[in-house]
């Protein structure tokens, strides 16, 4: 089979070079950056801009277009099924000729790593931009209009599938989400009356009581270690963000303990949750109750649930922070503990079904993309 390059079997049209003087809440069209990509499909805000003084028929998008980043995210292409919407001059517009080829093939051609390695190996620049003609070099293969709808038949049942399974797991998550908040929502209008079910509420008949951070836990925060290994270790490090800074060979804080950063960019209001020892780092909060009449894993939970009222402590000027002595403040609706252990067994099988990359939904959905990749590899290529 004789391979024919893209230029011969599209057509390429420009974006429109708005500015931000344009850009408003209210305005005649849609507009899409090259932010609003997500895995292929195009994710609208509400972002709109008012009619061009001077524009084209052919630049604005109505269904069926491949558009492409020319910089920046350089070669992330994705499938526009919108009407009446614009781009920008960053993005280029790929309209098939749709004698020749079906629009679905291209966007299961262009939508994948291989085609963006081919355009940030071309580009020019920092940002690696590429030029109309270099996307329109862009070689393939490409069988008969027959075998092409054929082959589109196939692949679109397997994203189709995955697009069930990601809506159900978001569907999953905020059921888990509400089921959480419902759980951990103590106020009926008076402290002591739980909104949870038979069960919890007869468990709870010693009442709900209120107290502060600073009344059921230490806060502090850590120490920098001596050494800090990026690639492995016994140990997590966490220090700011929401993910570990590192590994060590020791640690300074023993495991079931909540941690939230001190302060930094992007981590102010995370809640995290430390099972095994690591080493606290100066930038981050440890939380650990102070006797058994607060489980630390209930008390992650409560925070997660109610984590504006950490966020909200945050200081402006420079490097967003949240000082000790506020975070102490922090108000908790405490239970029993066997109402918290209950609460805790509850939400860690729901978190587990939802969020563990090994089990449940997520793998299932990496199951069906992997095994999409390798159809379409092999279906693409006639190998």
């Amino acid at each position: 089979m004789t391979k024919i390059k893209l230029g011969e079997v599209v057509n390429f049209y420009d974006g429109y070079p708005f500015s931000k003087l344009e850009q408003q809440d209210k305005g005649d069209f849609n507009y899409i950056k090259i932010t609003n990509f997500s895995s292929g499909e195009i994710i609208l805000d509400q972002n709109k801009i008012n009619k061009p003084v001077k524009y084209r028929e052919e630049n604005i998008l109505n269904g069926n277009e491949i558009i492409v980043a020319m910089s920046g995210s350089t070669g992330k292409a994705a499938f526009n099924t919108y009407k009446n919407v614009l781009v920008n001059q960053r993005i280029a517009i790929l309209r098939a000729k749709e004698d020749i080829v079906n629009p679905k093939y291209l966007r299961h051609l262009l939508v994948n790593s291989n085609f963006e390695s081919y355009c940030n190996k071309l580009g020019t620049g920092l940002q690696k931009n590429i030029s109309k003609e270099t996307i329109a070099n862009y070689e393939f293969n490409l069988p008969s209009l027959k075998v092409q709808n054929e082959i589109v038949e196939v692949l679109d049942k397997f994203t189709e599938l995955e697009a069930e399974l990601e809506a159900e797991l978001e569907a999953r998550t905020k059921q888990y989400e509400y089921y959480r908040n419902k759980l951990l929502d103590f106020s009926t209008g008076s402290v002591g009356v739980p909104k949870i079910d038979k069960m919890l509420a007869e468990l709870c008949s010693e009442g709900v009581q209120i107290f502060t951070l600073r009344e059921k836990a230490v806060v502090k925060t850590g120490s920098k270690p001596k050494e800090i290994n990026l690639l492995e270790g016994l140990y997590d490090y966490i220090n700011a963000g929401t993910t570990r800074s590192g590994y060590t060979n020791i640690f300074n804080c023993s495991g079931d303990t909540v941690t939230t950063p001190s302060r930094g960019q992007g981590g102010i209001g995370f809640i995290g949750y430390q099972k095994n020892p690591f080493w606290l780092g100066p930038l981050c909060y440890m939380i650990k109750p102070i006797n058994n009449t607060l489980s630390a894993k209930y008390l992650y939970y409560y925070l997660k649930s109610n984590a504006k009222s950490v966020f909200d402590l945050k200081k402006e000027g420079g490097t967003p922070a949240i000082n000790k002595y506020d975070l102490e403040t922090v108000t908790i609706a405490v239970p029993p503990i066997e109402v918290q252990n209950e609460i805790v067994k509850i939400l860690d099988n729901f978190s587990e079904y939802v969020s563990s990359i090994s089990q449940g939904l997520p793998a299932e959905i990496a199951a069906r993309r992997k095994q999409y990749e390798y159809y379409r590899n092999k279906l693409l290529t006639f190998e």
